[in-house]
């Protein structure tokens, strides 16, 4: 692990946690992406059994929380700010599949770009 300026380990602004509530849960971290100002970085962790979390943390002030269910690939400059591209797993009459959304950093889904398997 790299050491901070004043030579001491360099103190997690995450760490792991347990709940009863999988939305809550950080068990790892994975695919780290940051904001394009750089200040919050989304990842993903395990959640649930068909899905993981996508979670953010501001690394100016340590706040983490939930952003959503499924599968971050990448964070997108728009006109109306950062949006996440994510796939969500869903599953209806005809079997399982994967749509692509955009997606606010709130959580909220903007649209669907498509879909990517049934």
């Amino acid at each position: 692990m790299a050491k901070g300026r004043s030579g001491q380990e360099p103190d997690p602004i995450v760490k792991c946690r347990a709940s009863d509530e999988p939305a809550l849960v950080i068990g790892g971290f994975w695919n780290l992406q940051f904001s394009t100002d750089g200040k919050p970085v989304y990842f993903s962790t395990p959640a649930w059994t068909t899905s993981p979390a996508i979670h953010v943390v501001d690394t100016t002030t340590g706040k983490e929380h939930f952003v959503i269910d499924g599968w971050l690939d990448r964070v997108a400059s728009t006109l109306d700010g950062d949006r996440l591209i994510v796939s969500r797993r869903d599953i209806d009459d005809i079997g399982v599949f994967h749509d692509i959304f955009m997606v606010t950093p709130e959580g909220k889904l903007v649209g669907r770009l498509w879909l990517k398997e049934r």
